[in-house]
């Protein structure tokens, strides 16, 4: 009787996270972070997104050289999006990918969100 009863409530569970899994899968949207990361030796910040920017952020330093920080990782319902809108805001600071020039209205922009 207690298997048959755990066997009935382990398949709720089921059905219940795979709803939850089809609803953030309709709505396209998954919470993550944009995240702002300063490469010290070159002044270039690269803005990106990440689930886990820790983790992402001790990635890149291994594939870069030099000194990179965190600057600051903005929590959001969209973070592809925002992350582009971030990369459209500063265009013409662009050097190549996701990396920009960090000047002073790059800086001030972070600061502030």
């Amino acid at each position: 009787m207690k298997s048959t009863l755990f066997h009935f409530v382990n398949l709720k569970m089921r059905g219940f996270i795979e709803l939850i899994k089809e609803s953030s899968e309709i709505s396209g949207q998954k919470r993550g972070y944009v995240y702002f990361l300063l490469w010290q030796d070159k002044n270039l910040v690269k803005i990106g997104n990440s689930n886990n920017p820790k983790r992402r952020i001790m990635e890149i330093r291994t594939q870069i050289f030099g000194t990179a920080d965190l600057l600051k990782a903005v929590e959001t319902e969209n973070p592809s999006r925002d992350e582009k809108e971030y990369q459209k805001i500063f265009h013409h600071l662009k050097v190549k990918g996701e990396w920009f020039k960090y000047d002073n209205n790059l800086k001030n922009f972070i600061e502030k969100l």
